[in-house]
């Protein structure tokens, strides 16, 4: 279920799709508006694994890449985990597909 609408879901929809400084500003813009939320969420649940960064791009309109550098850079994952988890040979599609279907079967909307 995404968790933003209006200005903040068009900003990580610009995010997706932006180069170099246009990236790193509205990166900054992304921590500043959706930052808080996230640390709320990570509290909720106490720790963060593979399949909550993949709920929360599926929240909060992110890709994976950038959902995981925001919770580096709110100290939330240790600098590197991305890159740690890419040369470990994660699979992404495969995450956010298992993290679609457990928010799909949450949400009672089954296709099976």
């Amino acid at each position: 279920m995404l968790m933003i609408s209006g200005s903040d879901l068009e900003l990580t929809q610009e995010l997706k799709i932006a180069k170099r400084h246009q990236f790193k500003l509205l990166f900054t813009a992304a921590i500043d508006k959706i930052g808080s939320y996230l640390k709320l969420e990570v509290q909720h649940r106490g720790k963060v694994s593979v399949l909550d960064i993949a709920d929360f791009c599926i929240s909060y309109n992110l890709t994976f890449k950038t959902c995981t550098e925001i919770l580096e850079e709110l100290k939330i994952l240790p600098a590197g985990t991305f890159l740690m988890l890419r040369n470990s040979g994660l699979n992404v599609g495969e995450v956010m597909a298992e993290a679609r279907r457990l928010a799909e079967l949450k949400n009672g909307n089954t296709t099976d």
